[in-house]
């Protein structure tokens, strides 16, 4: 036994031992405290199908240690419907509901409260939403602190919604998607099947909730809850809304110590969510499977309390077990169960586009009625419906319709059948007796329908009256007949026009500004469609292609080429231009292989003083070849002298006529023509080939003019004694 120790050295022995003590304290602590969560790894533990349309994966995850069970729902495979519970008069497990409800697969639902039986959010079951004061949308729990902080996944007829949750509505960014995305709305989409609420928000279009720290008062503001490790259930939707993820966390045992909020997040992000939300966890995460039973530790989570009874749940019917149809009920990318034409048609209760809800046990065939069968069930005075059925309608024209439903006197006796019409937006209620009917049809009213879907007929079995017994109501065929003519009835009606309907209204008239020529319309009154008339000569504008020339009323008269005046049907005299034929003008000749300029030519043998100021000799050849100048040319010049040069003018063109030889086809000058002077033009010249300066095509001598050679000779010689060749 060791000896007793002083006071002073039993304090310096426990010192250190304290501060051992201490360390350790502080170290567990460090170790418990939360900073940024680890990331998740999942590792997949098993996957099976237990229906199709439904994989169920089991995960296994570290940082935290848990167990994961997955159910992947394709919405777009055939004979998958989602639905969840009905208003409760109590509490029922997962495994009991699903079993009673023919699920292939179900879970827990939204957090819940008793007296009376509540959920924190929105709820609907079975095509049935919950009353007012079973949901925290009641003004009598304005107090609460989740009143109107629930958001939702809702599934309808060939579609899928989701809310986002009051929190983020206030507080979310750059929100877009969802129902009434950034405000709060009691109101529903129109034909919702089934709703469950949940919060808070996991995955919020697409992005994934972060923490700086899981336990963080930041972290989940609207839910404390989320910032310990519990067991957790979550629901969430793919991105293309064709996929439901229902998932349950275990925690509170040893295998399995459940997960953070922000964990839960990461999760759901890790499975493909674009949206997701919590919801009640802790004893109430349940997963049920048909043939399995409970799949997960329900127990466990329940700290060893067995399978807690809950307020609501989900369900996934797979295949046609439950009597649904075999077409998917909410596949928004399917074609449409039946498109009616513009004229109407009849819905059978065999159509896929009818459908029965309530425990279908309670609804009996019968092969009697409209097309060889008809389905009925009992009906009630409770306060909701018990079992219903509808039809949708999906209309390939606006109009107005006559609605009727197909009676039977012996199935359908009951006098307040209670139904429901909606059509273009707008719902109307009816109570209808059905042993009323005429030629087998009950008329429900007309009404004004939208094209498209979103619409239908609702019967119900129940009624505020007193309990019944042995009153049936009939769901048989449905009937719309329209009322005004539509395109192909053969009149022309209803606000039908030629352009939308010219099978009825025929052809319309042509309109200018139509975008197409028609019969009746010119580029003169409706360039628009015909486009620009082409050029026309009077039409006042000198066009492209028009000259003064072909043109002169739009491009005005031609000036005067060197002053001289186009001869009347002759050769225009340039000062000098040859005839068509090739003769030329008398006094002032061309030569022979060149053009003379526009103006006046200078003689080569002018030797006066006065030869033409605006000349420009040929090149090379600048004098007249053809008809020698007269004497007066050493005074004047051929280009003011005329076509005719005193001593050479054409023996015949002084005269009347055209000289013999010419032939009255030839190519002459008209008979007579003078030039600007008032000068006979030479018989037997033609127009010039072109204009102002005239081509020197080869003259043609007239017979009787001999001296014509002898004067072309002597000009050869003198061109030949100044050095100039003359070329033929």
């Amino acid at each position: 036994m060791s000896a007793p120790t002083s006071p002073s050295e039993a304090r310096r022995r426990r010192g250190p031992l304290v501060a051992r003590v201490c360390l350790v304290a502080a170290c567990l602590a460090l170790a418990t405290a939360a900073g940024p969560a680890a990331a998740l790894t999942l590792s997949k533990k098993s996957t099976s199908t237990p229906a199709p349309g439904i994989t169920l994966e089991r995960y296994a995850t570290t940082s935290p240690k848990t167990n994961v069970w997955v159910a992947k729902i394709d919405l777009c495979k055939s004979g998958i419907h989602v639905d969840a519970t009905r208003a409760p008069k109590g509490l029922t497990s997962v495994a009991t509901w699903g079993a009673a409800r023919g699920a292939s697969l179900a879970t827990n639902g939204d957090f819940y409260k008793t007296g009376p039986v509540r959920v924190y959010g929105d709820a609907v079951g079975e095509g049935v939403r919950w009353p007012s004061i079973q949901t925290g949308l009641d003004p009598a729990y304005k107090g609460e602190w989740y009143w109107h902080d629930a958001g939702w996944i809702a599934f309808l007829h060939d579609g899928v919604q989701f809310s986002h949750t009051g929190w983020q509505k206030k507080n979310g960014k750059n929100l877009k998607a969802g129902w009434s995305p950034t405000k709060f709305t009691d109101n529903l989409p129109a034909g919702v099947l089934a709703l469950v609420g949940g919060f808070p928000e996991l995955v919020i279009e697409g992005k994934t909730y972060t923490c700086s720290s899981p336990t963080a008062s930041s972290c989940f503001p609207d839910r404390s809850d989320m910032r310990a490790r519990h067991p957790r259930t979550a629901m969430g939707l793919t991105a293309d809304m064709q996929t439901l993820l229902l998932v349950v966390v275990d925690g509170r045992t040893s295998a399995s110590i459940g997960m953070y909020g922000a964990e839960l997040a990461e999760l759901m992000g890790k499975l493909g969510a674009w949206e997701a939300f919590n919801l009640d966890g802790g004893g109430s995460s349940q997963m049920w499977v048909a043939g399995k039973g409970t799949v997960n530790d329900a127990s466990g989570n329940n700290n060893g309390g067995g399978l807690r009874a809950v307020a609501n749940h989900w369900a996934v019917l797979a295949g046609t077990t439950a009597g649904y149809p075999a077409r998917p009920g909410h596949c928004k990318t399917q074609p449409v169960c039946a498109l009616l034409p513009a004229q109407g048609g009849t819905l059978q209760e065999t159509s896929p586009c009818f459908r029965t809800f309530g425990p279908p046990k309670f609804w009996r065939t019968e092969k009697v009625g409209q097309g060889g069968g008809l389905r009925w069930t009992n009906a009630g005075n409770s306060g909701v419906p018990d079992n219903w059925a509808w039809w949708r309608i999906e209309l390939a024209e606006a109009g107005t319709y006559k609605v009727e439903t197909a009676a039977n006197a012996t199935f359908g006796v009951f006098a307040k059948t209670h139904y429901e019409v909606r059509a273009a937006g707008k719902t109307t209620t009816l109570t209808i007796d059905q042993t009323k009917a005429s030629k087998g049809w009950i008329d429900l009213g007309t009404y004004t329908f939208a094209a498209g879907g979103a619409q239908w007929v609702a019967v119900y079995d129940d009624h505020s009256g007193k309990a019944v017994v042995d009153q049936h109501i009939v769901a048989d065929a449905l009937r719309l007949t329209r009322q005004e003519p539509w395109c192909g009835s053969g009149t022309c009606g209803g606000g039908e026009t030629c352009s939308g309907c010219p099978q009825d209204c025929g052809a319309c008239a042509p309109v200018c500004g139509d975008g197409t020529c028609a019969t009746g319309e010119t580029c003169s009154d409706c360039p628009q469609d015909c486009g620009p008339c082409p050029p026309s000569c009077g039409d006042a504008t000198c066009s492209p292609g028009e000259s003064c020339g072909s043109c002169p009323a739009d491009c005005g008269a031609c000036p005067d080429a060197g002053g001289s005046v186009p001869d009347g049907g002759s050769a225009q005299d340039g000062g000098g231009g040859t005839d068509g034929a090739g003769g030329a003008d008398t006094g002032a000749v061309e030569d022979v292989s060149v053009v003379v300029d526009v103006g006046v030519v200078a003689d080569a043998v002018d030797g006066g003083p006065a030869d033409d100021a605006v000349s420009t000799p040929d090149a090379g050849l600048p004098t007249d070849l053809g008809a020698p100048a007269s004497p007066s040319d050493d005074a004047d010049a051929d280009a003011a002298d005329g076509p005719v040069d005193g001593a050479a003018d054409d023996a015949a063109d002084d005269g009347a006529g055209a000289p013999p030889g010419d032939g009255a086809g030839g190519a002459n000058d008209a008979v007579g023509a003078t030039d600007a002077n008032g000068q006979p033009d030479v018989v037997g010249t033609t127009p010039s080939a072109a204009s102002g300066g005239c081509s020197s095509a080869a003259a043609v001598p007239h017979p009787q003019a001999w001296w014509f050679l002898l004067g072309l000779a002597a000009s050869a010689l003198l061109r030949r004694r100044r050095g100039v060749v003359l070329r033929d």
